[in-house]
C-alpha cells in the first residue's frame, strides 16, 4: 500500500492504517542483510517521519545492533527493532529486540 500523495508516495513494507480516519499510524521496514547501511537510513528517517515514529524496523538476527546504532546516529525515532531467522522447516522466526 502506498502512502502520501502524488510525487511524495511511498511504499514501505509494513503500513497500519486507522480505518476510522483513514490514515497510516504505524510503518516498518523490512531489511535484508546487504540493506541494513547508512544508505537506508534516509528511507527509515522519512517513514519514521510520516508517523511521528511510529516504525519498527525488521533486520535479519545478527544486524539488530548495526541497526540500532544507524537509527540512534541518525536521530531517527522508532518503536522497536525485530529480527527475523528461518527456522530448518524454512518457517520465519521473529524476535523482539526493542
Amino acid at each position: 500500500m502506498g502512502i502520501g500523495q502524488g510525487n511524495d508516495l511511498v511504499y514501505p513494507d509494513i503500513v497500519v492504517v486507522d480505518l476510522d480516519r483513514k490514515e497510516a499510524v504505524i510503518l516498518g521496514e523490512v531489511e535484508t542483510e546487504s540493506t541494513v547501511d547508512d544508505q537506508s537510513a534516509e528511507q527509515w528517517s522519512d517513514y519514521s517521519r510520516r508517523v511521528n515514529g511510529s516504525f519498527y524496523l525488521y533486520v535479519p538476527e545478527g544486524y539488530e545492533a548495526d541497526a540500532r546504532k544507524i537509527l540512534e546516529s541518525n536521530g531517527i525515532k522508532y518503536l522497536g527493532i525485530r529480527t527475523y531467522a528461518f527456522d530448518r522447516s524454512g518457517n520465519v522466526v521473529f524476535n523482539v529486540v526493542k
